[in-house]
């Protein structure tokens, strides 16, 4: 598979746990815990992915890839905010929905210009070597005991934050 079409394919999954997600009654605060952190998890590897691997190799074929960092950088924000909000507070469904429609803009800007113009750019062999990197990858990150203490950590860390649950700005 090319690069792009293993990144959409990604972003698939991101968008079904975020339907999860949306989808949990707020009485079931466990399940939806379980459902946010696995969504943390993999946005963090899917972001870990573009940011090692996609950007640095697609740079020269997308001027896109400065805001896709900037789009980085909000959804990690938002991530905070819903993260810190909790499955047992008020508000958590609308920061999903903010979460949401923040992965959307991303995943959606990324697949209908970058990736179409990457895909029109570079050699259809680059894009399957880089999309067989990427996968191995993700499954090299998904398999490493460091990785998931390093999420493990990264969400704690996020749920102990003093400062409240403020949207970003």
């Amino acid at each position: 598979m090319r690069a792009t079409e293993v990144l959409t394919a990604h972003h698939d999954e991101l968008r079904s746990l975020l339907s999860e997600l949306a989808r949990l009654p707020g009485d079931r605060a466990v399940e939806r815990q379980r459902v946010l952190d696995h969504l943390v998890d993999e946005l963090s590897l899917h972001e870990q992915l573009e940011d090692e691997i996609f950007y640095p190799s697609v740079t020269a074929a997308s001027p896109m890839v400065a805001v896709a960092h900037a789009e980085h950088r909000y959804l990690e924000d938002q991530v905070a905010v819903v993260v810190r909000t909790g499955p047992r507070r008020a508000g958590f469904d609308e920061e999903v929905r903010v979460l949401t429609a923040a992965v959307e803009h991303h995943a959606g800007h990324e697949e209908s210009e970058m990736f179409t113009e990457v895909d029109a750019k570079l050699d259809a062999d680059v894009l399957e070597d880089m999309g067989a990197r990427i996968a191995a990858r993700l499954e090299e990150l998904r398999a490493s005991r460091t990785t998931q203490l390093r999420l493990r950590v990264k969400r704690e860390v996020l749920r102990r934050t003093p400062g409240g649950a403020r949207r970003p700005r």
